[in-house]
């Protein structure tokens, strides 16, 4: 990849980084202003609780992109960026322009995204009760 490009990407990384940073900020913001005063019931309890359920959640997507924003940069600075982690075949251009992160060409992507969506087996659920 000529540095021409490697700066390009660079810049949309950093700036992804940037903004995502500003983000996480004001959701710490929110996250901090989430807190019980008196007078609350229980329902107002509840609604203050999942609401600061939903902001961890939202939180922990963001950190894992903050993360793989990160670990492009390395990339890009240990010369390695535009290979996929997986194979180690070129990321397509294409993809790289709309995921300036991504560490895995679309096929590996592909495959470890229908690794996710396998749900484990679970025992032990739906007991039933014998009368006797």
């Amino acid at each position: 990849m000529d540095s021409k490009k490697i700066q390009l990407y660079r810049e949309a990384l950093l700036a992804d980084l940037k903004r995502l940073i500003a983000k996480l900020k004001g959701r710490d913001l929110a996250l901090a202003q989430v807190e019980m005063s008196e007078g609350m019931d229980e329902g107002d309890l509840s609604v203050m609780i999942h609401e600061g359920y939903v902001l961890t959640k939202v939180a922990e997507g963001d950190f894992e992109k903050l993360k793989s924003i990160e670990s492009a940069i390395e990339r890009l600075n240990n010369g390695t960026y535009g290979g996929c982690l997986k194979c180690e075949e070129p990321i397509a251009e294409k993809r790289l322009q709309a995921h300036p992160h991504a560490a895995l060409c679309i096929l590996c992507q592909e495959a470890a995204e229908s690794e996710k969506t396998i749900a484990p087996v679970s025992r032990g659920f739906g007991t039933t009760f014998e009368e006797g």
